[in-house]
């Protein structure tokens, strides 16, 4: 008689997931229909034979349809509560495989080499030492199921212990564990750090459980306080807020770090302006101001529009001389229009300044055209 082996295309942890999985499903199942993460279909359907050799499932009625069986659902739902009972039922069930009567046999009342188990569970498959692995993933369900324990490298020896019952006490203890793990996945934060800190805290030598509770506290009253300042305050979407703006705690705002800042000056080049040319805002002929000549753009008393193109050097004489005739002013004019007028330069001018040069070339064309119509030549 030949005994089924487990395949050892499967880890024996995925493995034990499909068991786990098979227990689970309610009704008549395929392989694929099993819901068992990173566990391809193939691999899962490798693993039927040897669970239904084992006693965890039964046929169902069609080629490659299966159903559970008590125990397997015995097992999932122990294992639910903890792996503690879990592995319990699921001694329970192996214990009456052939492969657990061979290892209690081997090993008996003393530790055993584990090679010495294999080769008996090899000769007692009657299989060929090229199946070594499919004994190895035997032995290690064994191990799971806590029916074999390990003793020191090599050795293992058999426990008559695995599949008794539970204390109360230790059902108790394993409910309170699973307790706790619900416990961590509550919303309040400040409870599950409190349980998570003090455990590790416990096991760092110099730290009182005093000590521990204070920080705790502490930190449990500045996250409320943090929330009620988070409730109280309702700002407006659309507000701005001031510089001086800060929480009631005298923090300043954080919101404050966003407001707009002055722009800053852009790189100073030099500019003549309408005053140093000796032509006056509005009325760049008909003036009769004197210029001033020290005001300058970065002065901060610009005239309006007083910002033209660059312009080069002029001698003190040249930018109080006012023009006596049509022609004088001609000329002057012809002089400044000459010059080339630059992009950034006319960038830092206002909308004022742009309409007062606008007007000083139109003035400029007109009395190009009123001296070309009266005959005067150059």
């Amino acid at each position: 008689m030949r005994y089924q082996l487990p395949t050892v295309r499967t880890r024996p942890v995925d493995q034990l997931k499909v068991a786990l999985a098979v227990g689970r499903h309610m009704g008549v199942f395929t392989s694929r229909q099993l819901e068992v993460p990173d566990v391809s279909d193939h691999r899962k359907g490798l693993v039927i034979a040897f669970l239904h050799s084992c006693g965890l499932l039964m046929r169902g009625g069609g080629r490659g349809v299966y159903r559970a069986t008590p125990a397997a659902r015995k097992i999932a739902e122990a294992w639910g509560r903890s792996e503690t009972l879990g592995r319990r039922e699921l001694a329970i069930v192996l214990g009456g495989t052939w492969f657990a009567k061979i290892a209690r046999e081997e090993l008996g009342n003393h530790a055993g080499q584990r090679v010495a188990l294999a080769n008996r569970l090899l000769a007692a498959a009657r299989a060929p030492e090229s199946r070594r692995g499919e004994v190895e993933v035997l032995i290690m369900w064994l191990l799971e199921a806590r029916l074999i324990l390990p003793v020191r490298d090599g050795y293992v020896r058999w426990n008559a212990d695995a599949h008794t019952a539970v204390p109360a006490e230790a059902e108790k203890t394993a409910e309170t564990a699973t307790a706790g793990e619900l416990k961590k996945d509550s919303p309040n934060a400040c409870d599950s750090d409190q349980g998570f800190d003090d455990t590790f805290a416990a096991k760092r030598p110099g730290t009182s459980q005093q000590a521990r509770s204070e920080s705790t506290d502490t930190e449990c009253s500045s996250h409320s306080a943090g929330t009620s300042r988070g409730t109280a305050a309702d700002p407006s979407a659309d507000a701005i807020p001031s510089p001086a703006q800060h929480v009631s705690d005298g923090r300043p705002d954080p919101a404050a770090s966003f407001e707009s800042t002055s722009p800053k000056p852009l790189p100073e080049h030099p500019h003549t302006t309408v005053s140093r040319a000796g032509i006056a805002e509005d009325e760049m002929f008909d003036s009769e101001d004197t210029p001033d000549a020290q005001s300058t753009p970065d002065s901060g008393s610009l005239l309006r529009g007083d910002v033209i193109p660059s312009q080069t050097d002029r001698s003190a004489g040249a930018q109080s001389a006012q023009p006596a005739s049509q022609l004088t002013e001609l000329a002057h004019l012809g002089e400044l229009a000459g010059q080339p007028i630059m992009l950034h330069e006319l960038l830092q001018l206002s909308e004022e300044e742009l309409l007062s040069m606008y007007r000083g070339l139109r003035r400029f064309v007109d009395v190009t055209t009123g001296a070309g119509s009266s005959g005067i030549k150059f």
